[in-house]
């Protein structure tokens, strides 16, 4: 440590300067938490650290339909400058080490920091402080991401490059192996993701060509950590030492940094919330201090900053009473032991620098391996590091929950007295008043209002544009901030031009807790992972409780009076779930129902991600939002037969919200039935829709689509997908959604084609499209559908958005589009996924890449096959469709210009049986019309065989089973038939030319 104190008059070794103490800390407004900061500081607290609000780290101002019920609840709302100005009002910037937990968006809320500064006077030179900034633990584990890989690290990348030069004592990036633990980690783990992060970033930074290579050092030295500490104390401090020598060998050897100041290892810590546990919560305490030894005992790997949780935090969100006993320890072991007395205590121990070399040895060959897959950023695309943090994560749980690892109070000794400090705890945590978040939407309201319009919009315009384009986006994100610009304004303008990620879940191939069995559990721990990795278990029963306010209370009362032992199930996340958002504010835990609502809607298709249809996929299906452990494997779910390793297999394999449960429809004449406890939809989709000719219009093309309204396709879908280039997809959401409200389309379905899944812009097609046209909208086509839980995903938002716009329930349909062998062979599960499921239809461009067919003309047999390729394709569409009553819509025709050649295809998929086909150019659509309508002779005959059927199965006509209809005998199949040509007849609008006369007449 640096300039240590004068000896005392004792005679007393002299002491070194004692570490940075801060509390993590923020909540409901700024106002209020600027006050709980200065009273942190006038108890002796030396630096802030800032805990914001889910909708500050996602990206949302207050006011939008995400960001409700999140307001200010884990951290404060920062929603502009104003408010970053009242954050820190009589707080002296120039004077303040102030670190700002913040990811996704951290360069815009530096830029607001630094407006504050310069607006109090300060030079920015001379600014300290940290922002976490690392994004790569984002993806790993709290979710609270938003821009995909790329566009992240370069966000990661210019912030260097500007702090280098323009805020030196400036750290702009927190390399975080703390929410790698509490993911599941083992010490191995934590540190080799945590280097090879850091490796990214500075690879990136020096491969901008920002940096020139003689100022390298001083990014290196600007780099720091945030590091997690464990209860199993010298284990820990033996991983910060190894963390030290392994930085120091990286930055020497691979960056050719000189100076051994620019290469030390500089980490902060706040000690393991995971293990902080709701069952006899004062034992926290012990915890606590054990972890905080962890990293002070050793002076040659003590922290240079700490922040402590409160004993509470499992319960709900600490006091500042709470807080204050977390201060009082650091300063306790600061100041009245004689801590900071001595020299390494820990030089020349065999046992410790054994453990170091393993550490250090183990870590290294793990970092090769990522960087021999391209490095830390492919690692995460493809799934890897995930993959690997969830397997070490279901290991540790198989420990707690067979008992091999203790957990007091938790799975043993769990007998208690009476607790007085939990004795009411409505007054044992602090609540937030639900009525700040009104008052935080009133305030953005009228800062809107204030600020020159102009100005703003023009602000954001050169954002986008540099975004756009090479150019350090700092200096266009301070012009964002003096301009007034909101934070889900910033984000959004970011958004629409890099797009949004949806992360691994690493779920696909790795296993979970347990000891061999059907569900896929390991039997064994993986090689080089013995006792020294054992890490404390995701919030099992201790992660239980909310940090909610209101009703709640009671609830968790019940919650905290129950226990659980070994060989029982433990009633936390299920096995491989990442860390949550709110790890930084809430200790790694997730707690509540409610706090879900703000980002788990855009997650919903990472959980049915392209190509996870093996038993994790099966096992894991995706959930509603709001129900966060209805499905956990334990909870003893009628008809789930148990594995081997006694989790809970669900016979119907995936896992759905019971209100969104997959169900077959019985009657083709009936309105289906609701999901068994599912909400009744105020308006079933309506699966007769005609649908022969299937008009494709740009949703970009504003003249398109006012010729499309007076087109006779039946009907209309609007495209985002491929017809619109990426750049023109956010303008082109606002076009379709004024055309669906301003538009005339009588007499059509109005269909709007999203992007698929995998891509970043899905989530933002369907809530920009639906709360802004929902009710001029039937149906939303999702192409590129590789499995089932792809769809029930839409359907759930579906169906939030509907029922927080108050539209009604199930209205808006789904159109599922085959364009892959994977979707093909999952036709028959996409089918029955969900109940708003209208049509099936063939995209032949894309399958014919998909099984690399030869040919580059699209609906034609490809050369040197004499039958019919499509044949197969086209019947295991139709049957899936028939099956489960939904229509099959046949793919486009390429070749606009030839009408004969539409035709020909067209009559092929009318004779198998499908309703209609795919037409891109007004010339096709009188030729689709005339192709899936009966001619007037069949359709005539149609309706003489229903009548006459109906005529001689009545007592008048005999109650005859058949009958003779003219030379045709006519019975019960008959009618089927017949009933399928006079709906096509009757949906096209065509009239009888003839009637039934009974031969009485």
């Amino acid at each position: 440590m640096t300039a240590p104190e004068q000896p005392g008059k004792d005679g007393r070794q002299k002491k070194d300067r004692p570490w940075l103490m801060r509390t993590y800390a923020g909540h409901s407004s700024a106002e209020a938490s600027n006050e709980l900061y200065r009273r942190n500081l006038a108890k002796g607290q030396t630096g802030l650290s800032v805990a914001f609000d889910l909708p500050t780290q996602t990206g949302y101002d207050p006011d939008h339909i995400l960001a409700r019920g999140e307001v200010g609840r884990v951290g404060v709302p920062v929603c502009h400058l104003g408010d970053m100005r009242r954050l820190f009002q009589d707080i002296p910037l120039e004077r303040m080490n102030t670190s700002m937990t913040i990811n996704a968006t951290a360069m815009w809320l530096l830029a607001l920091y630094q407006v504050v500064a310069e607006e109090q006077g300060v030079d920015v030179a001379a600014l300290q402080g940290t922002t976490q900034n690392d994004i790569v633990k984002e993806y790993l584990s709290r979710g609270t991401h938003v821009f995909p890989p790329g566009p992240s690290l370069r966000l990661t990348t210019d912030m260097i490059a500007y702090t280098v030069g323009a805020i030196p004592k400036w750290n702009p990036i927190n390399i975080c192996s703390y929410h790698l633990q509490e993911a599941g980690a083992t010490p191995v783990q934590e540190i080799a993701y945590a280097m090879s992060t850091a490796i990214a970033v500075l690879d990136a930074v020096r491969a901008s060509g920002q940096v020139p290579q003689e100022r390298f050092g001083d990014v290196v030295a600007r780099i720091s950590f945030f590091v997690n500490a464990g209860v199993r104390f010298i284990e820990e401090m033996c991983k910060m030492r190894a963390f030290g020598r392994i930085w120091d060998r990286i930055t020497l050897e691979r960056y050719g940094v000189q100076d051994p100041k620019h290469r030390r290892f500089r980490y902060g810590v706040q000690v393991n919330s995971l293990g902080l546990t709701e069952a006899q919560p004062e034992n926290n305490i012990q915890r606590i201090v054990l972890e905080m030894l962890a990293v002070t005992l050793s002076k040659d790997a003590r922290a240079r900053a700490v922040q402590l949780p409160a004993w509470n935090e499992a319960l709900g969100l600490p006091r500042p009473w709470d807080q204050q006993w977390s201060l009082r320890i650091q300063q306790v072991l600061a100041h009245e032991s004689d801590l900071l007395e001595y020299d390494d205590i820990f030089a020349g121990s065999h046992v410790i620098e054994a453990e170091v070399d393993a550490l250090v040895e183990a870590a290294t060959a793990e970092i090769d391996r990522i960087q021999e897959m391209g490095g830390a950023m492919a690692a995460v695309e493809s799934g890897y590091l995930k993959a690997q943090l969830v397997a070490s994560h279901a290991e540790r749980r198989a420990r707690i929950e067979a008992g091999e690892e203790k957990i007091v109070g938790v799975n043993c000794y769990e007998s208690t007295e009476p607790n007085p400090l939990t004795a009411d705890l409505d007054t044992a945590i602090m609540t937030v008043d639900p009525e700040n978040e009104a008052r935080v939407v009133r305030a953005l309201v009228a800062w809107r209002d204030r600020r020159e319009e102009g100005r703003a919009q023009d602000a954001l315009a050169a954002l986008k544009k540099a975004a756009a384009g090479s150019d350090n986006l700092m200096a266009a994100t301070l012009e964002c901030a003096r301009a007034g610009v909101t934070t889900g304004e910033w984000s959004w303008a970011l958004r629409d031009v890099f797009g949004e990620f949806r992360a691994p879940t690493g779920v696909g191939g790795a296993p979970v807790a347990g000891g061999g069995g059907g569900c896929g559990h390991p039997a064994r721990r993986r090689p080089g992972q013995g006792r020294r990795d054992r890490r404390r278990p995701r919030r099992r029963q201790a992660a239980a409780a909310g940090r909610q306010a209101g009703p709640g209370r009671a609830q968790q009362r019940r919650r905290a009076d129950r226990r659980t032992g070994p060989g029982r199930r433990f009633r936390g996340d299920l096995p491989g779930d990442p860390a949550h958002p709110r790890a930084d504010r809430l200790g790694g835990r997730r707690r509540g129902r409610a706090l879900r609502r703000a980002v788990h809607t855009l997650r919903l298709a990472r959980r049915a991600g392209a190509g996870r249809t093996g038993p994790a996929a099966r096992g894991r299906g995706p959930r509603h939002p709001g129900d966060r452990r209805r499905d956990h494997p334990g909870r003893g779910r009628r008809g789930a037969a148990r594995g081997r390793c006694g989790c809970r297999l669900h016979p119907e394999g995936l896992r759905y919200h019971r209100d969104h449960r997959p169900y077959r429809r019985r009657d083709p004449h009936r309105e289906p039935a609701r999901p068994p406890g599912g909400p009744r939809m105020t308006a079933p989709v309506n699966r007769l829709r005609p649908r022969r000719s299937c008009l494709a219009v740009p949703g970009s093309n504003p003249r398109f689509l006012e010729k499309a309204q007076g087109l006779p396709a039946d009907q209309v879908f609007l495209d985002l997908e491929d017809a619109c280039a990426p750049l023109a997809k956010p303008g082109a959401r606002h076009t379709i959604v004024k055309y669906l409200n301003e538009g005339d389309w009588t007499g059509k379905t109005r269909v709007v084609r999203v992007n698929d899944w995998t891509t970043e812009w899905t989530y933002r097609d369907v809530v920009t499209v639906v709360e802004g046209a929902g009710p001029n909208l039937d149906c939303i086509m999702l192409p590129k559908v590789q499995n089932a839980e792809q769809i029930v995903a839409l359907d759930l938002l579906l169906t939030q958005i509907e029922k927080t716009m108050g539209f009604e329930v199930g209205r808006i349909g789904i159109e599922a589009q085959i364009e892959n062998a994977q979707g093909l062979n999952n036709v028959n599960a996409i089918a029955q996924a969900s109940p708003r499921i209208e049509t099936i239809i063939f995209g032949p461009a894309d399958f014919m890449a998909s099984i690399n067919m030869k040919s580059l003309v699209v609906g034609e047999q490809p050369p040197g096959y004499p039958a019919d390729a499509y044949h197969y394709i086209l019947m295991k569409i139709l049957m899936a469709a028939r099956a489960n009553d939904l229509q099959a819509i046949d793919g486009p025709y390429l070749q606009i210009k030839n009408v004969d050649g539409f035709r020909e295809v067209a009559g092929r998929a009318a004779a198998l049986g499908f309703d209609g086909k795919w037409v891109l150019h007004p010339g096709q659509v009188e030729a689709a019309n005339e192709v899936f309508s009966p001619s007037q002779e069949d359709y005539d005959h149609a309706e003489l065989i229903l009548d006459a059927y109906e005529y001689y199965t009545s007592e008048a006509g005999g109650k005859k089973g058949s009958a003779m209809l003219g030379d045709e005998m006519i019975d019960e199949a008959s009618r089927k038939m017949a009933l399928v040509i006079a709906g096509k007849g009757r949906a096209a609008g065509m009239a009888r030319t003839s009637r039934f006369e009974t031969p009485e007449a």
